[in-house]
């Protein structure tokens, strides 16, 4: 026999995420853990990494403080919404707009480029 009350959990398809983005707790990745990842995924240097982490860092918020839209698969397209100049800086808000990865294409855990090229 199946329960079919209302407090029955209805099971999950294997391929959505355990719980929506709201209900998990908010994560921060910062500087030094995005070098980290970066060192482990790639096999290089952290003090190599660490250059180019901080090298395409500010290139990105220049690109953004120019209001350039980014197109960075796969991270996804960027554009700034709205844009404030504030004494201690400035406040953006950019949108980010994230894609489906489609059959055969790379998805955000694989390289963008094979070794060697």
């Amino acid at each position: 026999m199946t329960d079919t009350t209302p407090s029955s959990v209805p099971k999950r398809a294997p391929d959505a995420p355990a719980e929506p983005a709201e209900a998990r707790a908010s994560v921060v990745l910062r500087k030094k853990d995005l070098i980290e990842q970066v060192a482990g995924a790639t096999g290089v240097k952290r003090k190599e990494v660490r250059e180019a982490v901080e090298a395409t860092l500010v290139a990105l918020g220049e690109a953004l403080e120019r209001g350039d839209e980014l197109n960075l698969p796969p991270l996804g397209h960027l554009k700034v919404q709205r844009r404030n100049n504030l004494r201690a800086g400035i406040r953006m808000m950019v949108r980010l707009r994230r894609t489906a990865v489609k059959d055969g294409e790379k998805d955000s855990t694989q390289a963008l480029a094979d070794a060697g090229e």
